[in-house]
């Protein structure tokens, strides 16, 4: 039997055949890192080697798994495996009998050039931190003597891989967060809102924009809805460790059921296909299907214009996905600009791939 070029070891053999007897049972409704998490919990026997390779496995084959879907999950870690131990897997994928064969499984806008996601797409993942709180608390230098800090630069700390932190000298829920790169650049971008004016993060989520909005404009009266009650109490014990006074509670805002209160900033995080970050959750690059990204859209459509009539006369909705399908962002600009009598201010996306981070897609309409 030929097998792949370094994986005739028999010892990455039998990595190989745990990672695909793994990716055979794969859940596609439970998150990837969780799956990982509990695989290594249950096999004991797993030194931290084999974590390490197993976990490169998993997400290396998935990640190639749309182009690479004509073959059994067992080939597929082989040659996944040959690719990203190479010394430049983007060349050894342009270099394979794969290249010609689709990475996603539709295409991606055409804002970004091929050359540049496809170069983001062989990039290795990165750990992005925001300080909250201005002062010295010994954090970074912590992170610096563990070996994983990369760089520092203003309030982002980007770390060469995960590390737990929790217990780290300097870390208190509040201080530090957990933010991807993408979303604290976008928060740049935000717009200077006056003191006691009505904002709404329609889809709040756990809570990361509303603490970026507060950090811009500290003095906005803030409500935040989502239709998740589970998600809701994240958001409430993640924002009570900033002590502010947020009016929170569930809301689907699919549905024409309006509030009494009309805003003048309306964040919408829309839910979406989630394809910017799909190099973190790469299940999603096989089982994707273009009903489900129309399904997507129409969702989206039905909540931009419930959200429309709470918005205050020159009021402004600040849309947002987390998407590089055109479907769910240019193609919706057009739909709030001619169905709903928005304007586009600007569009924009914070692309991050070939930093180790995120993409996503914003647009402001007045």
């Amino acid at each position: 039997m030929a097998y792949p070029e370094g994986t005739d070891n028999p010892i990455l053999q039998k990595r190989i055949l745990r990672a695909s007897s793994f990716l055979e049972c794969l859940d596609s409704t439970t998150p990837l890192e969780l799956q990982v998490k509990q695989f290594t919990k249950q096999h004991p026997e797993m030194g931290s080697k084999d974590r390490k390779v197993f976990q490169d496995l998993v997400y290396g084959t998935l990640r190639l798994r749309h182009a690479f879907e004509h073959l059994s999950w067992k080939e597929a870690c082989e040659h996944a495996h040959s690719i990203w131990n190479s010394e430049n897997p983007q060349e050894a994928w342009k270099n394979s009998p794969w290249s010609e064969r689709p990475l996603f499984p539709m295409d991606v806008t055409n804002s970004i050039p091929e050359s540049e996601w496809k170069a983001g797409f062989f990039s290795p993942r990165k750990v992005f931190v925001r300080q909250m709180q201005a002062g010295k608390f010994g954090f970074a230098a912590w992170l610096e003597k563990e070996g994983v800090l990369e760089k520092v630069e203003g309030k982002t700390l980007t770390l060469k891989k995960p590390k737990a932190m929790e217990n780290a000298p300097g870390w208190a829920p509040g201080r530090f967060e957990v933010m991807d790169l993408a979303v604290q650049t976008w928060s740049e971008d935000l717009p200077k809102l006056e003191n006691g004016q009505k904002v709404l993060d329609a889809c709040c989520a756990s809570g990361g924009k509303s603490l970026l909005l507060l950090e811009a404009n500290p003095n906005i009266e803030l409500t935040a809805t989502d239709v998740r009650e589970n998600i809701l109490r994240s958001y409430r014990g993640r924002l009570g460790n900033h002590t502010r006074n947020i009016e929170i509670f569930a809301k689907n805002w699919e549905e024409e059921n309006p509030l009494p209160t009309k805003f003048d900033f309306i964040l919408a995080d829309v839910p979406c296909s989630g394809s910017g970050t799909w190099l973190r959750s790469p299940q999603h690059l096989s089982d994707f299907t273009a009903e489900q990204l129309q399904e997507h859209a129409e969702r989206q459509k039905r909540i931009v214009t419930n959200l429309s009539k709470h918005l205050e006369k020159n009021g402004k909705l600040m849309y947002v996905t987390c998407s590089i399908f055109e479907e769910e962002n240019e193609k919706m600009v057009d739909f709030m600009e001619k169905s709903l009598g928005l304007s586009p201010i600007w569009q924009n996306y914070y692309w991050k791939w070939n930093e180790g981070g995120d993409s996503i897609f914003c647009a402001l309409m007045e």
